[in-house]
């Protein structure tokens, strides 16, 4: 990421681990441990940090060895991507953010230093969102893909959980799952991811 001193590695252990090198004193012996660990159901094949320049907003993009699609993970979400992107019919095999682009009618006064004469010009802005990847997939397709319409598997989750032993005894739990914006995709949209 754009953030000094973190690294994200994975592999067929089928986790992401993210350490964070920007306090270690690298003359002690003491073992350095990750930061973070996200538990991934398969093998991980490419991660591709989310530009941005916060620390504790770290986000990256996951694919597998063997699944077709992308999971979008925060640092500290665990075992539960905050969505996941799909479209390829193989696995991916490369994957990159974009910044989002946003286009703006310019008006163009006759006289100035553009060549438009009085007409209107498109202006492309870089928004610094990073709303959208582009991912290849060993099924020969590049995709651009839009984050905000991934499929976002804490909207579907249950608050509650029952278990049932094997001698009768029943364990409940009502608790609160946050169904709000996960990667900060619609902050001043005017909407929010399973709002």
């Amino acid at each position: 990421p754009s953030v000094d001193g973190i690294l994200a590695t994975g592999g067929r252990d089928k986790t992401v681990k993210i350490w964070d090198f920007s306090d270690i004193n690298f003359q002690s012996s003491d073992l350095i441990r990750p930061k973070h660990t996200l538990y991934t159901p398969s093998s991980v094949g490419r991660i591709a940090w989310r530009p941005c320049g916060d620390r504790n907003a770290l986000q990256l993009a996951v694919t597998s060895t063997d699944k077709s699609d992308v999971g979008v993970w925060t640092a500290s979400s665990g075992y539960i991507p905050a969505c996941i992107l799909s479209g390829h019919t193989e696995p991916c095999t490369g994957v990159s953010w974009l910044d989002t682009r946003a286009a703006f009618d310019v008006k163009v006064e006759p006289g100035s230093k553009k060549k438009s004469k009085g007409r209107r010009e498109k202006e492309i802005l870089q928004l610094g969102l990073h709303q959208h990847l582009l991912t290849v997939g060993r099924d020969g397709n590049l995709l651009v893909q839009d984050v905000r319409n991934a499929y976002f598997p804490r909207e579907h989750m249950s608050p509650s959980i029952t278990a049932i032993s094997s001698s009768g005894h029943i364990a409940y739990h009502r608790g609160h799952v946050f169904r709000g914006d996960p990667l900060g995709l619609f902050v001043g949209v005017g909407v929010g991811a399973g709002a």
